[in-house]
């Protein structure tokens, strides 16, 4: 199954806090699923300023973990990245 992730509002509850649960539900999703970014921070495949953002709110360093959630590209909407032949 495939796991398409946003960061603000999602994993952020705002720029400077993760939302309650985020890191179990980020490791979790990562053993289990196949985990996509889908964010406005990556839209152009490159992940490297979504970490950064992310981590930015974490006492606990994720990067190990956020580097194994795999990239996407669109442009306008966000559904132009998602695989709907998968569940």
């Amino acid at each position: 199954m495939n796991i398409y992730l946003d960061i603000d509002g999602v994993l952020l509850a705002d720029e400077e806090n993760l939302s309650i649960g985020a890191v179990e539900f980020i490791k979790y999703a990562i053993e289990h699923f196949d985990v996509y970014w889908l964010t406005t921070h990556c839209m152009d495949g490159d992940p490297a300023h979504a970490i950064e953002y992310l981590n930015r709110a974490s006492t606990e360093d994720l990067r190990p973990w956020l580097e194994k959630l795999k990239p996407v590209t669109w442009s306008l909407k966000k559904t132009e990245a998602i695989d709907f032949s998968k569940p």
